[in-house]
């Protein structure tokens, strides 16, 4: 369950008719921590708008540039200090003693093929580990912003967005795992560079 509402576009709680009022806050908090990108809804009686459940596809970033910052999840990219490649992240939103998230920030456009080679390699290297790998990238060459998305080791096809939100044009990529040290990555991506 905790791995499920660490992914989810969007939590629903029902019974809360049934719950007191302290352990009704208390879980929503928990859920706010677990998943601070994730809309959170309140079912009271079975009364739920049908449009939160049929809504809820795949993420599909066309057109909806402005949609594109709360989808990365606001709170894994906006830490204001830069680095050379990337930014770090101070993991507040720990899930649990497993799950964690962090977010790569890389300031100069990056060149698909070894970006690719090198998502292939933690694909492979971790993919039971990455509960969710979602990011906006800034491509050589392309003007327009590339978002990519997965879990594990199935993602979808990238989609070029129409424009970019808020017109930061910063590569993200932000990490939901599962006993994966930020670490790891950030090592492997340096020696990618080295290679490269």
């Amino acid at each position: 369950a905790v791995k499920q509402a660490a992914v989810a576009d969007r939590l629903l709680i029902s019974k809360t008719d049934l719950a007191d009022i302290d352990t009704s806050a208390r879980l929503r908090a928990r859920l706010e921590d677990l998943n601070p990108g994730a809309g959170l809804y309140e079912i009271v009686q079975g009364d739920i708008d049908p449009a939160l459940l049929f809504d809820s596809g795949p993420f599909d970033p066309s057109g909806k540039s402005d949609k594109v910052q709360a989808w990365l999840n606001a709170e894994a990219h906006n830490h204001g200090h830069g680095h050379a490649h990337h930014d770090h992240h101070h993991d507040r939103s720990r899930h649990d003693a497993h799950i964690g998230s962090f977010c790569l920030t890389f300031e100069e456009p990056l060149d698909w093929d070894l970006f690719n080679r090198w998502l292939m390699a933690v694909r492979a290297s971790w993919g039971d580990r990455l509960l969710r790998v979602k990011g906006v990238l800034n491509v050589t060459g392309e003007s327009q912003p590339l978002v990519i998305h997965g879990v594990h080791r199935t993602f979808h096809p990238p989609t070029l967005l129409a424009r970019w939100p808020e017109g930061d044009r910063r590569s993200r990529l932000v990490f939901i795992t599962r006993d994966l040290a930020r670490a790891d990555v950030e090592e492997s991506w340096k020696q990618m560079m080295e290679e490269a």
